[in-house]
């Protein structure tokens, strides 16, 4: 894992050591009663964050495999996907795969006798707004293409169905081991890239295993508690800071 660490995840890596050095204040607290439950309670919550995370990534890929999604993982965070190519001989065997099976694709489109026009159209509007008028007509296109095709040439389904599964057989893998690697730093694997918080998969994860409704609602707990025994320890250090001035 080394190697892939040297190859993704800078940003992510980043954001999180600012992230640590925001709280290094915590150690600084008074040793007051409240304070020091408060420092206990901030360790509890840093340990049952990480199992809920870990849980909840950890039973998505469950769902991902069962359900046969394909993570969107190429827009994680801090991700550089050439490197983790180049770096992890797994990844780069299952993208050797992808790239075979998105030319006989592409073949296959070829036959088409609209593709090229078709396709030189989507090269120059493809970095346009996604809400773009320019846009819109060259997906539609694209979709009566691949309509005609689904009827006229026996190849194009398969050549689909191969080209869909190399994805999702390549985001999967990068997906468990962005999750080992995490867990080997010790730090959560953020979310918010695939599972957002009131997001359908989401959903499905909280009905499908309960555990991840208790273990979230232990945690807020935890805060609620936090709160209470921050402000416990502010009175505290103020009622000793006015007894030293007097």
């Amino acid at each position: 894992m080394k190697k892939f660490f040297a190859g993704v995840l800078l940003a992510s890596a980043l954001s999180c050591a600012a992230g640590a050095t925001a709280k290094n204040p915590k150690t600084e607290r008074p040793a007051t009663d409240a304070g020091e439950r408060l420092l206990r309670v901030d360790r509890e919550i840093a340990a049952r964050t990480l199992e809920v995370n870990y849980l909840i990534w950890d039973r998505y890929l469950k769902y991902a495999e069962r359900a046969r999604l394909t993570p969107p993982v190429m827009d994680f965070p801090g991700m550089n996907f050439n490197a983790v190519r180049d770096s992890v001989p797994e990844i780069g065997r299952l993208q050797r795969e992808y790239v075979v099976a998105d030319s006989l694709y592409t073949e296959v489109l070829r036959s088409d006798p609209e593709y090229e026009s078709i396709h030189a159209e989507y090269i120059r509007v493809r970095d346009l707004d996604a809400k773009d008028v320019l846009r819109r007509p060259n997906r539609e296109r694209y979709q009566e293409m691949s309509a005609r095709l689904r009827r006229d040439n026996p190849a194009y389904m398969p050549a689909y169905d191969a080209r869909n599964e190399a994805i999702r057989v390549r985001n999967l893998a990068l997906t468990r081991m962005l999750l080992d690697y995490y867990k080997e730093q010790g730090r959560p694997m953020p979310t918010s890239s695939v599972l957002q918080k009131y997001s359908s998969p989401m959903r499905y994860l909280r009905d499908e295993w309960p555990e991840i409704v208790w273990r979230e609602k232990e945690l807020e707990v935890l805060e609620k508690l936090r709160r209470e025994l921050f402000e416990q320890a502010v009175r505290e250090q103020l009622e000793v800071s006015g007894e030293k001035k007097r």
